[in-house]
């Protein structure tokens, strides 16, 4: 990615909405995290899409939303998978992916990508990251495939919700050791796992999340028309995304990229394997 110009970091006003020059820095040194992730993702033929507020600033402002300051993307499960396990090797000085299984206290179902694991005011992290000392971060979220039938959609995600209540109770030590016990000894009963009972909380914890996604991408593609981000908004009742959209736009590329006083998104006919959902 070619260094944003001077001038892109001034002051404006946007849509009516004032712009300062801090939020160009963060909004640059996200764009430095997104370079890092796509680089990755050419490499190994991982598909992501632009979503939430990055998916509404492309469409409506022509880059991000005037008074946003994150960007969201998300992938579908074997790609997020495959990323997941490319970054935990790849991801270059002192970037660092954040999930639960890497992260104390991530007891969430996506991936967060960041560009350090302190602020830092070192002279090569500034000229790096156009004089912006804090953390930043993309989110990753997830895609699986969902049931045809809402019935069994419920069914699960009654399983998930289970499965991440007693994980939690675990992990806040919100659970007495005999409900802990038979708890576990049912869910191994149900699905065929294996707990190590000597573990801490926090490792119980990776196992019964991981378990919880097991669970989260047990539909295949070909039983399903639909998918959705199970946690939260499957588990609260939505119906997810028709699945041909993602074939129709496969083929479509989404790029930020930088213009003199304002970022552009263009979105041309591509092989590439960044897309926009």
């Amino acid at each position: 990615m070619d260094r944003l110009p001077i001038d892109y970091f001034r002051d404006e006003v946007r849509n009516g909405f004032f712009v300062p020059t801090a939020i160009k820095q963060a909004w640059g040194a996200q764009l430095k995290v997104l370079d890092v992730i796509d680089s990755i993702c050419r490499k190994h033929n991982i598909t992501y899409f632009a979503d939430w507020g990055t998916l509404l600033g492309t469409v409506r402002h022509g880059g991000y939303v005037p008074w946003d300051d994150d960007m969201d993307i998300c992938m579908k499960r074997a790609d997020y998978e495959k990323f997941r396990r490319a970054a935990a090797k790849e991801l270059p000085g002192n970037y660092c992916l954040h999930d639960y299984a890497h992260k104390e206290d991530h007891w969430l179902f996506l991936a967060r990508v960041v560009n350090n694991t302190n602020i830092s005011y070192e002279q090569k992290h500034m000229d790096e990251f156009y004089n912006f000392p804090y953390l930043v971060g993309i989110d990753i979220f997830v895609l699986d495939y969902l049931y045809r039938d809402d019935r069994d959609e419920r069914r699960r995600c009654d399983e998930v919700k289970h499965i991440i209540a007693v994980a939690d109770a675990i992990v806040n030590n919100k659970i007495s050791k005999a409900a802990e016990d038979a708890n576990l000894m049912e869910l191994e009963r149900l699905y065929n796992v294996k707990f190590n009972k000597n573990d801490d909380s926090r490792h119980l914890g990776i196992a019964l999340y991981h378990l919880a996604e097991t669970q989260m991408a047990r539909v295949p593609e070909y039983e399903s028309d639909s998918l959705g981000q199970i946690f939260p908004w499957i588990l609260i009742g939505n119906r997810g995304r028709d699945k041909k959209l993602l074939k129709i736009l496969s083929g479509f590329r989404l790029r930020i990229q930088q213009c003199l006083f304002r970022l552009i998104t263009t979105i041309c006919l591509s092989q590439s394997t960044s897309s926009i959902l």
